[in-house]
């Protein structure tokens, strides 16, 4: 067994894994609100963080299924800001 306790390396890899899931929660909000924009035709703050595709979904599947990734990637983030921003939309 190696011991690792004097690495330096592993010295803020808790910290850096904190910052990594908080910037994914942020992009995945920012996706979510893009798909409820544009489903909704209301305009809310967009910030598309990521490109899941280059063009619009051509077919409700397709949405539907992007949709759904989004919003299991932020349960499993227990990040549930996207209910706030449902709330807005209204």
């Amino acid at each position: 067994m190696v011991d690792l306790k004097g690495v330096q390396a592993f010295r803020y890899v808790s910290s850096q894994f904190e910052e990594i899931q908080s910037v994914i929660g942020k992009m995945l909000l920012g996706d979510f609100k893009t798909y409820i924009a544009s489903e909704i035709d209301k305009d809310i703050d967009i910030t598309r963080a990521t490109i899941l595709t280059q063009s619009p979904p051509k077919d409700v599947g397709d949405l539907e299924t992007q949709l759904t990734s989004v919003i299991y990637g932020l349960l499993r983030q227990n990040s549930y800001t996207f209910l706030e921003v449902l709330e807005d939309a209204r």
